[in-house]
């Protein structure tokens, strides 16, 4: 009985000890200002992708119809195309041995 009445105290002193430290824990951190920002972001890039396509489209549709006949032009963006200022920057002019990372995903 005696060791029982131990257990039942030293079980409650190690509650009240330890309550303080749950209750000082952070609260959940409000994080929605980052999503509805990141969702704007790539709102604005999914804009820009699509009038850089719709530009080159019409630039290529106003060639065929003037007669060029030779291969499409090379686009002016493609996945490739954020990573080409970095590498032009870090690279000397006479050798490239930056690559971009790769676009697959592991």
């Amino acid at each position: 009985m005696k060791q029982q009445l131990l257990v039942v105290i030293a079980a409650l002193a190690l509650t009240v000890v330890l309550m303080p430290a749950a209750s000082a824990q952070m609260p959940n951190m409000d994080m929605s200002w980052a999503i509805r920002s990141q969702m704007q972001l790539q709102s604005q890039g999914n804009l820009y992708a699509r009038m850089v396509a719709m530009q080159y489209y019409n630039y290529m549709l106003r060639l065929r119809q003037m007669g060029y006949t030779r291969p499409s032009l090379s686009p002016p963006a493609s996945p490739r195309s954020p990573w080409l200022p970095p590498m032009r920057a870090s690279s000397s002019p006479t050798t490239r041995t930056t690559t971009p990372p790769s676009t697959t995903r592991t």
